[in-house]
């Protein structure tokens, strides 16, 4: 009994193997323009793709004010103006919303460069002197119905400098059971600005796998079998005389399913590792 009540302790503390982490946006980079992204405004708000011929004809002298050429990888970028004639709520920008594939955590980054580094900060002065753009990034987690079950947000000052920086949050609320689809949400909440926005990333943190469990078999008194799933095949059985280790590879048996212990030598502790 002692060895089956070590060898249950051990396998619910195994080392798990680090899971892989995927952008599950579509067109992150916007090559295809706002394919599969959408934009809101509480007042007044508009996204276009750079470079534009439609910007440089309706606007002409932006090119001279603004950077609206520069994107940070690939061929284009969104530009995200916001506009509430000074209303109280300039808030407004660009999400992407995608199914719920069971991870444990969602985290959202995007590369964000001030339209305006290139004219010295000095218009549109929608920013209050303070010489920065704002961007906020939020994940929001909705049930079947779209309605929001939580929601965790992160603000950035983005410094007018004419280069882009990278915009990354990383939050604690676990993914409610209930949720059916996660909105990126990509915001600016100041009158008068415009931000360009590039690589967006909606990274899906898998939950970590469940461990194998280990199994003692006594045979004939004198030996044991420690035997453990298939799946435990991620994992290497290890041994030592002391809970605290040194601890060592296991080498007789048959590995990741099954070994065979003599079992006439000092109190042996087992863990996957």
């Amino acid at each position: 009994m002692k060895y089956l009540l070590i060898a249950s302790l051990l396998a619910t503390g195994s080392c798990l193997t680090a899971m892989a982490q995927t952008n599950v946006l579509v067109n992150p980079g916007f090559e295809t323009g706002l394919t599969n992204w959408s934009t809101f405004a509480y007042n007044v708000g508009y996204a276009h793709i750079i470079p534009s011929a439609q910007i440089l004809t309706v606007f002409p002298s932006w090119l001279s004010q603004g950077n609206l050429t520069n994107v940070y990888a690939g061929s284009g970028a969104a530009l995200y103006e916001s506009y509430s004639y000074y209303n109280s709520n300039p808030y407004g920008g660009l999400y992407q919303s995608v199914t719920n594939n069971n991870s444990a955590v969602y985290n959202i980054s995007v590369y964000a460069l001030d339209a305006w580094a290139t004219d010295g900060g000095s218009y549109p002065n929608g920013d209050g002197a303070t010489n920065q753009n704002v961007l906020t990034l939020k994940v929001e987690y909705r049930d079947a119905l779209n309605n929001l079950l939580v929601g965790s947000s992160q603000t950035f000052g983005i410094t007018r400098d004419a280069n882009y920086h990278l915009c990354s949050a990383s939050f604690t609320n676990t993914v409610p059971p209930s949720t059916a689809y996660v909105n990126a949400i990509l915001a600016i909440n100041k009158d008068n600005v415009a931000i360009l926005l590039d690589d967006a990333s909606l990274v899906a943190v898998p939950p970590p796998p469940t461990p194998p469990a280990i199994a003692i078999a006594t045979v004939g008194g004198q030996e044991m079998f420690v035997t453990y799933p298939a799946a435990g095949g991620l994992f290497t059985l290890e041994t030592a005389t002391n809970v605290g280790g040194p601890w060592v590879p296991a080498t007789n048996g048959v590995p990741a399913i099954s070994y065979l212990f003599t079992n006439t030598g000092p109190a042996t502790f087992f863990r996957l590792h």
